[in-house]
């Protein structure tokens, strides 16, 4: 049973965070969306794939750093009895993606179409990378509180040991 409810918070951890950072990086890159057709192919095809592909880097990356959270009993027990960092890191990387958007701390890029040189302000790209790593790694690594896991496992052992002992009217013997 433990098994399962492990398998099953992991898939919920990297899909809650794959769909998270899909979003995230959607948003991004419709806010540098300048219009026409090749704009429009690549927000519909390129940007999506691209999200994807960032994404499970990032979850592969965050998931790396994380193993000791998972394997290491007494870190893993810490870290559920302190399930609220994990909503604090989050909360972080949105407030520093944020910050990265200020008038004072964007970067100027230049781009070249057609002739014209167009000055162009992006967030800050550190602290932008900053916080796409914080959330990854606040939402992969966000557990149930460990007490409220517990009781949920020992509700599970406790519901599958009576459905074994329950002998139906059918399954008696003569």
């Amino acid at each position: 049973m433990n098994k399962i409810l492990n398998i099953l918070t992991l898939l919920i951890q990297a899909g809650v965070t794959l769909f998270t950072l899909i979003v995230f990086y959607m948003i991004f890159a419709i806010s540098d969306f300048r219009g026409g057709f090749d704009e429009i192919i690549g927000i519909a095809v390129f940007q999506p794939i691209m999200a994807l592909i960032f994404s499970l880097i990032t979850i592969f990356i965050c998931g790396l750093i994380g193993l000791p959270i998972r394997f290491n009993k007494k870190i893993n027990k810490w870290w559920r009895e302190r399930f609220y960092l994990s909503i604090i890191l989050t909360f972080i990387g949105l407030f520093i993606c944020v910050i990265s958007f200020l008038p004072n701390l964007v970067q100027k890029v230049e781009y070249e179409i057609n002739g014209i040189i167009e000055m162009v302000s992006i967030p800050n790209l550190t602290l932008f990378v900053s916080a796409w790593f914080l959330i990854a790694f606040g939402i992969l690594h966000l557990f149930p509180p460990y007490k409220l896991e517990k009781k949920l496992k020992e509700w599970l052992d406790a519901k599958s040991k009576n459905k074994k002992t329950i002998i139906k009217p059918d399954q008696t013997r003569n």
